[in-house]
């Protein structure tokens, strides 16, 4: 055995291993990191790791399930204020509407309703659906009156007789999303000198240093998960089809992208300089809900925020907080929140996000996987001498693979110091 080559497991990493024992070495660099990423606490360790991939531009199908609200104008009512004409505005389906869009949850004998002004329900049954207009008269006993603007309207129902045929089959709308990969790679270099020396502080050196270096590129991919950004090639975000120097769609970039094709300031707020609040989140919540159809009775839904930003919410009713008498300990941990809709959702902080932002997502609605091969693995690296060793440590991933992008809230803008 060569001089300074260490007795543990990883002694193998300083000779020329046989392709089984190499397999061993990275199974044990894949079970070091989920530990390593276990013990790390960040944003990675809640995600999902998904199958391996083959492909530089991984991509899924996407689609946006049947919205229950449109944005509508009563006009033209009748002398009689019985019929008017509704007039559909905005977007559906995540995207400007259409005539098409409209048809796939709007026929005849549709019924939507509207709250007045006067806080009294009005509600019309389509009569004749023309493109984006429809023909509606009064339902249900209610008294119509025209608007000035255009409101929301629920869709109520489109009831059937028992005789009458099912009429306009929809379905829903698929679009492709795609993500990018990113390698994780560095260096680890020890002398002969530095494999022989007795430490005090560690026993082996070359697990000592390895370990560090697992715990700087695990760094890194967490940094990956949550700040990265796409490849830009100034007209638009590339994939690792067009540079050899890809790196992942991060938590950052989802907003952006979603923004960019639909922009919705109610799950993309502006917090201009605010502490983060209880009732800032609440708001997020039922933005995501109602005018994005979030589902918070699936998944696992969560806040993730800086450590810093956190303080501020530790200070939600704390006016209203007691501690028992018999209690020695002082203080308390905010592990979730109960917000105004019923749901709770944990916390999870994380170093590598923005102080002045804040994230509201389902863990179980991302996750990042493997490049095919591209699982940790060690590579000996040829020297000119004989007194000193490299490695390298290398793994191939993808990501982020969001299920529902426009399920993430966002709110940026908050202050990053903590004032107290």
């Amino acid at each position: 055995m060569a001089v300074g080559v260490p007795q543990g497991i990883y002694r193998h990493w300083a000779i020329q291993a046989d392709a089984t024992l190499t397999k061993l070495i990275e199974k044990g660099l894949d079970k070091d990191l989920r530990i390593i990423r276990e013990q790390s606490g960040n944003f990675g360790k809640y995600i999902k790791q998904d199958k391996d991939i083959g492909v530089l531009d991984p991509k899924w199908a996407y689609e946006i399930g049947y919205p229950s609200k449109i944005t509508a104008q009563l006009t033209d009512l009748d002398a009689t204020s019985t019929t008017g004409i509704l007039t559909f505005s905005g977007y559906l389906f995540g995207q400007a509407i259409t005539s098409d869009y409209v048809s796939k949850i709007i026929r005849t004998d549709t019924i939507l309703q509207n709250i007045k002004s006067t806080y009294l329900a009005q509600q019309v049954k389509v009569t004749a659906l023309n493109g984006l207009t429809a023909t509606v008269q009064k339902y249900g006993g209610t008294t119509l009156a025209a608007e000035s603007s255009a409101s929301t309207w629920e869709v109520v129902s489109s009831p059937y007789a028992d005789n009458q045929d099912v009429e306009d089959p929809t379905n829903l709308e698929q679009k492709l999303l795609e993500c990018t990969t990113q390698r994780i790679s560095g260096t680890l270099e020890l002398t002969e000198t530095a494999l022989n020396m007795d430490y005090e502080l560690y026993g082996d050196p070359f697990e000592h240093e390895y370990r560090a270096k697992l715990i700087q590129l695990n760094n890194e991919q967490n940094k990956a998960f949550v700040q990265s950004l796409p490849y830009h090639d100034g007209t638009a975000y590339r994939t690792g089809l067009y540079t050899a120097k890809s790196t992942l769609c991060g938590l950052q970039y989802w907003p952006l992208k979603v923004q960019a094709d639909q922009a919705n300031t109610g799950i993309y707020v502006s917090s201009a300089g605010a502490k983060l609040s209880y009732k800032q989140l609440c708001n997020l919540a039922w933005q995501l809900e109602n005018s994005e159809n979030a589902d918070f009775n699936s998944g696992k839904w969560a806040i993730v925020v800086n450590p810093m930003t956190r303080r501020y919410m530790q200070d939600y009713f704390e006016m209203f907080r007691m501690l028992p008498a018999e209690k020695k300990q002082i203080g308390w941990a905010v592990e979730s929140l109960m917000l105004d809709n019923g749901k709770e959702m944990g916390i999870i902080t994380d170093w590598y996000v923005d102080p002045g932002e804040c994230y509201m997502l389902n863990t179980d609605d991302i996750s990042w996987g493997y490049f095919k091969g591209g699982h940790p693995k060690k590579h000996n690296i040829a020297v000119q001498s004989g007194t000193y060793y490299r490695w390298q440590v290398t793994w191939h991933i993808y990501g982020l693979k969001i299920g529902k992008p426009r399920h993430i809230g966002k709110i940026y803008g908050l202050p990053r110091t903590y004032t107290g």
